[in-house]
C-alpha cells in the first residue's frame, strides 16, 4: 500500500504535484516486477481509517511493459474523487472507490474494471458522483456501483456484469456485451 503520511493529503500518480504524495511516471515504473509480479498494489489507504484525499493521475501510469504484468490489480481508494487529466493507465485490472466522482477516463489500456464504487462516504450515506471509465481494449466491467452517472467507454469489446447507479428513484442495473467503439451509459 502508498499512502501520505497525512490523512486526508492528496496523491499525484504520473507527474508533479505540489504538496501531494507524488509518484512520477519513472516511480511508477519501478514498482512491481524484478521477476515477481504483485498480485495488487494499493493506492489511498492501508486497510485501516487512514486514507488519501482526491487521487489525481496526471501522467502515465504504467504496470505493465513489454515483459508482461508486474502489478496485476490498481486499488484506488481515496476520501475524495478519482480523477484522471491526463495519460494512461495501463494495468489488468483497476479497482477502488471514492467518496466524490471515480473517474479513469484516459486513452487507457485496462483489461477489467471491478469494484469500483462512488459516492458512498465512509460514515455511510452518500454525495451525487459519477463514475466515467473508459479502455480502449477489450474490457469487462463487475460491481460498479455509481450514485450518479455511470459512463463506460471502450475500444473494443465491452462485456458488463451487472453495473448499478444507485438513484433516489432506485437502482438502475446493465449486463451486456458491447462491441467495439461501445458506449454504456446508465
Amino acid at each position: 500500500s502508498l499512502l501520505p503520511e497525512s490523512l486526508g493529503r492528496a496523491v499525484t500518480l504520473g507527474g508533479a504535484g505540489a504538496g501531494t504524495l507524488a509518484l512520477d511516471a519513472a516511480e511508477i515504473a519501478r514498482l512491481g516486477g524484478d521477476g515477481a509480479v504483485t498480485a495488487r498494489l494499493r493506492i489511498g489507504a492501508d486497510g485501516t481509517l487512514r486514507s488519501a484525499g482526491d487521487i489525481r493521475i496526471v501522467g502515465n501510469v504504467a504496470l505493465r511493459d513489454a515483459g508482461g504484468d508486474r502489478v496485476r490489480q490498481l486499488d484506488l481508494v481515496a476520501g475524495g474523487a478519482v480523477v484522471q487529466s491526463g495519460g494512461v493507465i495501463d494495468v489488468a485490472t483497476l479497482t477502488g472507490t471514492a467518496q466524490g466522482d471515480f473517474r479513469a477516463d484516459g486513452a487507457n489500456r485496462i483489461d477489467a474494471f471491478a469494484g469500483i464504487t462512488a459516492g458512498r462516504l465512509a460514515a455511510g450515506g452518500t454525495v451525487p458522483a459519477d463514475v466515467a471509465l473508459r479502455s480502449v481494449v477489450d474490457a469487462r466491467l463487475a460491481g460498479i456501483d455509481a450514485t450518479r452517472d455511470l459512463t463506460v467507454t471502450g475500444g473494443g469489446t465491452l462485456t458488463a456484469a451487472p453495473v448499478t447507479v444507485a438513484t433516489d428513484a432506485g437502482p438502475a442495473t446493465s449486463a451486456a456485451t458491447l462491441g467495439a467503439g461501445a458506449r454504456l451509459n446508465l
